[in-house]
């Protein structure tokens, strides 16, 4: 795959003595909407369904789980988008002649600085938002103590956290403090689904797990469904 491990780590040794931009392979785009307005959720689904469409044909575009509230250091809703420098150049420029006007769109390179990433090597489409900086800040301090190469901080945000990562999450009582399963329906005591996974929503926000935001949980599967996406339909769902 384009977007392995494997891959980055051969096209990083193939560019060693590259200047550090030519070094990047991996990108996130990052697309905003106003989370609290029924339009423009409505909106943003149909613009990720569309890049979907679009770019279906290629594995260098991978569209991550819809996400519909401010999460981590993103200020509002959004949905992100895991692409390579094979297809910079098409992908960015049909973002620009894509874009809706209501949504914004911020794009940036996967470095061992999520901090930079996110601020000052960062290309914005639309309006620029506010990035939570300091939080960005702190997965950077801890990355850079637990002394972890960039090939592997590049790897584990380029999806942020996997299936494997949320097991035995004391942090996230949907998971590890309560049993409930898709499959038989069960219900933890004293409590509906949708307060039970508003409280682990609610939760995510300050949890650290291997150096990586646990506020980026909507990128995971569970029971095979993507995390945000259950997220969604529970809250419609009582």
């Amino acid at each position: 795959m384009p977007t392995s491990l494997k891959t980055l780590m051969r096209y990083r040794t193939a560019h060693t003595d590259e200047p550090e931009s030519r070094r990047v392979w991996l990108f996130h785009s990052h697309t905003y909407f106003d989370h609290t307005v029924p339009g423009c959720v409505a909106e943003a689904r149909a613009f990720r369904d569309l890049i979907r469409q679009t770019f279906a044909t290629t594995p260098h575009v991978d569209v991550s789980s819809f996400i519909p509230a401010p999460a981590g250091p993103h200020p509002r809703g959004s949905f992100e988008v895991l692409f390579t420098r094979e297809v910079l150049a098409d992908y960015v420029s049909w973002l620009m002649f894509a874009r809706p006007e209501r949504l914004d769109i911020l794009i940036h390179p996967l470095t061992r600085s999520q901090t930079l990433d996110h601020t000052t090597r960062a290309l914005w489409l639309g309006s620029p938002l506010a990035i939570d900086r300091p939080m960005l800040e702190a997965v950077d301090a801890r990355l850079l103590a637990a002394g972890r190469t960039e090939e592997s901080i590049i790897d584990g945000t380029k999806k942020h956290l996997h299936r494997r990562g949320l097991t035995g999450l004391h942090e996230w009582p949907l998971l590890a403090r309560q049993r409930y399963s898709t499959k038989g329906n069960r219900r933890p005591k004293g409590e509906g689904r949708r307060d039970h996974l508003s409280r682990a929503w609610l939760s995510y926000r300050t949890v650290l797990f291997r150096g990586t935001l646990l506020s980026h949980f909507y990128h995971c599967s569970w029971h095979g469904k993507p995390i945000g996406d259950i997220y969604q339909l529970v809250e419609l769902q009582p």
